[in-house]
């Protein structure tokens, strides 16, 4: 939650500012798919700059 609350809000805030200045179009990009998505992780594995997703498990996962 102490992850989540944080970004929600923050993209909540970037949303409402692109509709406030008549944005036509948002384009919202992330980093967590680029380290998250690996099922060879356990819970206990701290995730950092060395850990990258797995490209064949997010290709077929897709």
């Amino acid at each position: 939650e102490e992850m989540v609350e944080p970004a929600v809000n923050g993209t909540k805030n970037v949303i409402i500012a692109a509709a406030e200045a008549k944005v036509r179009r948002v384009v919202f990009t992330s980093s967590i798919g680029a380290v998250y998505m690996d099922p060879n992780k356990g819970p206990d594995v701290v995730i950092d700059e060395s850990c990258w997703s797995d490209l064949e498990f997010c290709k077929n996962t897709k």
